[in-house]
């Protein structure tokens, strides 16, 4: 996280991807591919690839050609009792939480 902010620069030509804005923006994920030095295609983004796994750890292949529908952007809510635990655990760190808030504020003023 602290790499992504640029508090620390340990890594030449990197590419920072933010998650969110990734899966809901078009024009993000074009920009993304042109940082990256790709072509950009986004034929197959709806689709829940099914390579090693069964898909999706969530949803398997349920949302395959509708990736919209996963609700990804969500998860939280869909925790186990056990993960959910684990996840109020590591918000108890306060310098892990000011370093994800401050990666969606620098996401909310572009």
């Amino acid at each position: 996280m602290r790499e992504y902010l640029g508090l620390t620069r340990c890594l030449d030509n990197k590419v920072s991807i933010y998650f969110n804005s990734w899966f809901s923006d078009q024009n993000y994920r074009r920009q993304t591919s042109q940082e990256l030095g790709l072509e950009f295609n986004d034929r197959e983004f709806s689709n829940v690839i099914k390579k090693s796994s069964d898909g999706s750890s969530f949803d398997g292949t349920k949302f395959s050609g509708n990736n919209q529908g996963m609700n990804v952007l969500n998860r939280g809510s869909q925790l186990s009792g056990n993960e959910r635990k684990l996840l109020d655990e590591l918000l108890k760190d306060e310098a892990l939480t000011d370093l994800a808030r401050g990666i969606e504020v620098m996401h909310q003023n572009n």
